[in-house]
């Protein structure tokens, strides 16, 4: 289900999997880090509403490169916040631009005691596929 088509990301619902899934789009190359950190915490804030515990983050047409004191800040703010409220996979579709791959990449190997499985797809249907898998 659709929630939300907003300026930089698309985020849908799926309850049958406790999924909340966003699209970043290819026009977040102009994204500012505070609209970045928005985005990020209103995605948190639906995480929260809808309590789910499987997220995935497309990022394939994603151009946004995110710096290493942002990576710090997610994994302080959002990464942190999810796993503490029950957090249990994320799955990542990472982009098809090389450096905002690599910051993404690097987001997630930040903390390997991180309390959730990361598991990276090559697209948002495999990536529901193994999940199905995982949960059924």
């Amino acid at each position: 289900m659709l929630l939300e088509n907003r300026k930089y990301v698309m985020i849908e619902y799926y309850a049958d999997l406790s999924l909340l899934q966003y699209h970043w789009q290819a026009a977040n190359v102009a994204m500012s880090e505070d609209e970045y950190k928005t985005e990020m915490l209103h995605i948190l804030t639906l995480f929260r509403q809808y309590q789910v515990q499987n997220v995935i983050l497309d990022a394939l047409e994603s151009k946004f490169v995110i710096t290493i004191q942002l990576q710090e800040w997610v994994n302080q703010n959002i990464i942190a916040v999810a796993a503490a409220e029950g957090l249990k996979r994320v799955l990542v579709i990472l982009s098809k631009d090389l450096i905002a791959n690599l910051s993404m990449e690097q987001m997630f190997e930040e903390d390997p005691n991180q309390p959730f499985h990361t598991h990276y797809c090559p697209s948002v249907a495999d990536a529901q596929a193994w999940l199905r898998a995982k949960i059924n």
